[in-house]
């Protein structure tokens, strides 16, 4: 047997390739560096082409008439010519296109330019030309089409045709409200052309869909914008359309989805037809309700179709008996026992589809077609259903003249059967409770007349359904039932208070003293793992008997209060209520640390933080202290515990190391966000200068021990783009300390800003970018650019502002050589646009100037370029070494490394925006 040969043995591996990211900015900085020196001559030619224009200015001998159509024919016949003949040239067969498309669209100019000068004066009819035009242009396009001179030509072939089929409706003197019926039939015959020839794509059927849409959006803003409709069958006719347009297309696309679009608008149609027919208010929910019934009826022909199809339906079920809800208040202004009728067909409709939903529900599997419906889908139909009867019910007592408030004992009777079927039904089945008792609360709820006038009617029909539901908790045992009876035994109270004109703090204070026994009672329940799917319910219920009934006594007190300030000329600190609000919210706190100390857990201190910080805050103006100290004390308590939190702080995303970061951090933020609300509720006391304030200077000082906090931690965690927030906060400190000076030019708050972006965008970078060609650095770097030179150009078009325009070109120099030297290609855009922009403003604005002509100031920093541009050529191999050299030593103190030092998160890079935010908030505009 012969010998194998041995394998070699194997390689180096192979290098990986660069990612297509980093070749495409290889290249594009390698075709910048070549470039250089082009850039350069052809921005200097560019200006010195600006300062030739303004320095002579050019006269227009312009022809009218005939002439300037004849030269318009020809100059465009010329040019179709000319495209023609060009693309036999392979030479120069890429510019005949380009000519062929420029007559093309000048094509329908001609037109306009035939009737303005010419056919107007002889009162040719301006629908006449337009038709024809658009006749000539669509013949004229599909030609150029059909010859193969571009596929583009699709484009202008369409508008001129649908150009043509406007121009035919204005022709033949169509009223304008019967535009849509108008439209939707072009996109009827449309439909039909499509299904006839089956060119069916998203080209063809986009534009159909949006000239329908278009269509129907125009046929309703006419029926809402006119108040008496002198056309209201435009409206019914072209929903008619549309819906025969639907129908067309989903029977050529053979779509079973279409026939749910199909009887939603033939629903639409109906609405339509009862509004334009002007039938009584209750007949606008016959038409939904109708589709509802023959959907339900029908479902056996089609619901084999397609499991879409039979799913969705009921869906479009559901949106069909919703509707009568939505027709509220028209039912209200109508006849009560037509609405009552509604109602209880509504219900009635609802009942047969929970009965007949019991197979293909909506949330069904995909994959079996005929399985049972989930128990939730049909509960919520019979909650649709109950819901219906309710308003059935209060519609028919409407109708019969029952007053209230006797109208409340009906649903409290129901209330109190349903709390006897609760009771009967959760024994042999427990989930029933969640079915029966929501439907329950809302009977309740239902029952209930307006508090001001019935108040102690109200409180026996709360006090009843909380007493049948502790009943059934004694039953049952089910945590749930008590937790609905406290809160509508706390409702009864709350009504009972209302029915004797009792102080209303005094009910939140006795909320208060209730819920620290039934707090204490329920501690050894309280748990705050997630529970098990068995004892969910019970965790759920003794959470809220615990936490919602202090909440209650705080949101009663807020109650008070509010009552309390109605009255005028009382100041809030002075009153009651309000000490009554500060007490019932203080109690939160020890709740709170209460938990902490039993479970050992720093995540219910950062509640019980927030409670303190918020009641000092409340207590502040009872001892009428300056607001401004609050921030001060706020500040200096951050910084107390940020120093003595230093031993349990630490990195982490787990809760309580983020607790921790909270409490150490709380204060220290608290501080600034203090002295900026002192600061605003002083400025709407009095009408200064926002930086001769002492809140201002207290705002200003209290950005600094938050930047040193945010620094130190950096430092000790070794976070790098610490720093960047750090300078970010002090920089806004700076920006503060600025507006103190009052300068008198928006450019002392601009220029250090300016300054600050472009060299964070320089200097600091992050391993994500936004595009191939845009990093996130580089944005700030533009942020930068532009925060330096737009108040300058604004400022260069106020009399006198020719100096700044010689600024600019300077900077525009400036930001152009930093870029080329250190590879910046976003700032070399910016120098770009800087410089074109100063050229155009100054051909724009050519007015002689107190300082240099404008033309002068061009043509020198044209000359300039030039000549830099000449430099780098003649010099090339040593600005390239000195190029390089420079960008070795910027790169390697700021690299694109993720583990480099300097890399940054985009948002902590973005943060650095704070100054221009600064800037906008304190930035004198003079």
């Amino acid at each position: 047997m012969p010998d194998t040969p041995e394998p070699a043995p194997p390689g180096p591996p192979p290098r990986p390739a660069a990612p297509d990211r980093e070749r495409s900015r290889t290249s594009i900085g390698e075709w910048a560096a070549r470039r250089q020196a082009d850039i350069l001559l052809y921005l200097g030619a560019f200006l010195l082409v600006m300062s030739a224009l303004i320095f002579a200015s050019s006269q227009d001998d312009a022809l009218s008439g005939g002439w300037r159509v004849v030269l318009l024919a020809l100059y465009t016949a010329a040019f179709i010519a000319a495209g023609v003949l060009l693309q036999r040239w392979p030479r120069v067969r890429e510019a005949g296109p380009v000519f062929l498309a420029i007559g093309a669209l000048l094509t329908p100019l001609n037109f306009l330019l035939l009737h303005n000068e010419v056919l107007s004066d002889r009162e040719v009819s301006g629908a006449v030309v337009w038709f024809a035009a658009s006749v000539y242009s669509t013949t004229f396009y599909s030609f150029l089409l059909a010859r193969g001179h571009g596929r583009l030509y699709v484009i202008p072939a369409v508008i001129a045709l649908l150009s043509a089929w406007g121009s035919l409706a204005v022709a033949a003197g169509l009223p304008l409200e019967w535009g849509g019926a108008w439209w939707m039939g072009f996109a009827l015959g449309a439909t039909l052309a499509l299904s006839y020839t089956r060119r069916w794509s998203v080209a063809t059927a986009a534009p159909v869909a949006v000239i329908a849409a278009l269509s129907l959006v125009f046929a309703t803003l006419i029926v809402a914008l006119d108040a008496s409709p002198q056309h209201p069958w435009q409206l019914p006719a072209t929903c008619a359309l549309l819906m025969a347009l639907v129908a067309v297309a989903g029977w050529s696309l053979r779509q079973p989805l279409v026939l749910l679009a199909v009887v939603v608008l033939a629903a639409v149609v109906g609405l339509a037809g009862v509004w334009a027919a002007e039938l009584p208010a209750q007949w606008f929910s016959a038409p939904p309700l109708a589709a509802v019934a023959l959907l339900l009826l029908s479902r056996d022909l089609w619901s084999g179709w397609s499991a879409q199809l039979s799913r969705g339906s009921w869906l479009l079920v559901a949106a069909g008996l919703l509707w009568p809800f939505v027709l509220s208040e028209t039912h209200l202004d109508g006849n009560s026992w037509g609405a009552a009728a509604g109602f209880l067909a509504t219900g009635v409709l609802a009942a047969a589809v929970g009965w007949r939903n019991s197979s293909d529900g909506v949330f069904a599997p995909a994959w079996d077609r005929r399985s049972t419906t989930h128990p939730a889908e049909r509960i919520a139909f019979a909650w649709l259903g109950f819901i219906a009867a309710l308003a059935a019910l209060g519609f028919a007592q409407r109708a019969l003249e029952v007053t209230r408030p006797d109208t409340g004992w009906a649903f409290a009777a129901i209330a109190a059967l349903l709390t006897a079927s609760l009771v009967a039904a959760a024994r042999r089945s427990p989930n029933l409770l969640w079915a029966i008792l929501p439907l329950l609360l809302l009977a309740t709820g239902v029952s209930i007349q307006p508090v001001d006038r019935f108040a102690g009617h109200d409180a026996m029909l709360l006090a009843l359904p909380a007493a049948h539901l502790l009943a059934a908790f004694v039953l049952l045992r089910r945590w749930s039932l008590a937790a609905a009876a406290a809160a509508l035994a706390m409702l009864a109270l709350a009504a009972l208070w209302e029915a004797q004109a009792w102080p209303w703090w005094r009910l939140a204070v006795l909320y208060a003293v209730l819920a620290v026994p039934l707090f204490g009672m329920l501690t050894p329940l309280r748990r705050y793992e997630a529970p098990e799917p068995a004892g969910a319910e019970t965790a759920l219920a003794v959470q809220a008997l615990s936490w919602l009934t202090p909440a209650a006594a705080v949101a009663t007190a807020v109650i008070a209060l509010d009552a309390r300030l109605e009255d005028v000329g009382i100041e809030a600190p002075a009153t009651a209520e309000y000490r009554a609000l500060v007490l019932v919210t203080l109690l939160l706190a020890p709740l709170f640390a209460y938990e902490a100390w039993r479970l050992r857990r720093w995540e219910f201190a950062v509640p019980a933080l927030a409670v303190l910080l918020g009641s000092a805050a409340a207590l502040w103006p009872v001892f009428d202290w300056p607001p401004w100290t609050l921030a001060v004390a706020y500040s200096l308590a951050g910084a107390g515990s940020f120093l003595a939190l230093g031993r349990w702080r630490r990195r982490g995303d787990d809760s309580t190391a983020l607790a921790v970061q909270a409490i150490s951090w709380t204060g220290l933020v608290l501080g600034p966000l203090a002295a900026l609300l002192a600061l605003s509720a002083r400025l709407e006391a009095i009408d200064v200068n926002p930086a001769t304030l002492v809140e201002f200077r207290a705002l200003t000082a209290l950005f600094l021990p938050l930047a040193a906090a945010i620094e130190f931690e950096g430092r000790r965690l070794g976070v790098g783009w610490s720093s960047l927030l750090a300078s970010a906060l002090v920089m806004v400190a700076l920006e503060l300390a600025i507006a103190t000076l009052e300068p008198g030019n928006v450019q002392a708050h601009t220029i250090p800003a300016a300054l600050y972006l472009a060299l964070v965008g320089l200097l600091v970078r992050t391993s994500e970018t936004l595009s191939r060609h845009l990093g996130w650095h580089e944005l700030l770097q533009l942020a930068g650019a532009a925060l330096l030179v737009l108040p300058q150009a604004e400022q260069g078009f106020e009399p006198g502002g020719a100096r700044w325009g010689l600024v600019l070109l300077i900077e525009g120099i400036v930001l152009l050589g930093i870029a080329m030297a250190l590879g910046a290609r976003w700032l070399g855009v910016s120098g770009v646009v800087t410089l074109s922009g100063v050229a155009l403003r100054f051909l724009w604005v050519n007015r002689d100037s107190d300082a240099v002509p404008y033309w002068v100031m061009l043509a020198v920093a044209g000359f300039l370029l030039l000549a830099i541009g000449l430099t780098i050529l003649l010099q090339r191999d040593w600005w390239d070494r000195s190029r390089l050299r420079l960008q070795t030593w910027w790169r390697r103190d700021a690299l694109l490394d993720a583990h480099s030092r300097l890399d940054a998160p985009v948002p902590v890079l973005f943060a650095t925006l704070l100054p221009v935010l600064a800037i906008l908030a304190v930035g004198n505009p003079d």
